[in-house]
């Protein structure tokens, strides 16, 4: 709360404080109708959902993330009390999207010329594609990420 001489500034800076805000005025300083009651009780059940949706959506990653940072330590041979998992995640969380869809098609081309070549002897390097265009990757990494999170 900021102080403004001997009086404290409340701050109303999210959906849940404001509508505290409105139910202490509704209770103790208006007059409640019966539409007042009903709108307040929708704007509360809509704010109940979404943040129950953004609980389910904050889930899905908090799982990628805490499976991630384990594998992480594994990586880097340390405990939680070292830096160095949080900063490569930092440094993912930081780079644009189109680099690491990039990155995944470079994979995925690499990954599939390996299998390619361990299941042929005599492999065909003037038939080596690439299994996907970065659209077609952009589009189905955003379709799994869509489906991970709805589930």
């Amino acid at each position: 709360m900021k102080q403004l001489g001997n009086m404290k500034e409340k701050r109303i800076n999210t959906p849940k404080k404001a509508l505290d805000h409105f139910a202490y005025k509704l209770k103790n300083v208006w007059q409640m109708s019966k539409d007042d009651k009903e709108a307040f009780n929708i704007l509360s059940k809509f704010v109940s959902d979404k943040n129950k949706q953004e609980f389910n959506d904050n889930q899905a990653f908090g799982k990628l993330y805490i499976s991630f940072y384990g594998e992480l330590l594994k990586f880097y041979n340390c405990t939680v009390f070292d830096s160095e998992p949080e900063k490569a995640i930092n440094r993912i969380i930081d780079t644009p999207i189109e680099q690491i869809i990039e990155k995944f098609l470079k994979k995925a081309t690499d990954q599939e010329t390996f299998i390619k070549m361990i299941k042929n002897d005599d492999f065909d390097w003037s038939m080596l594609e690439p299994p996907m265009t970065t659209e077609e990757a952009t589009t189905n990494l955003t379709k799994m990420i869509n489906n991970a999170l709805l589930s």
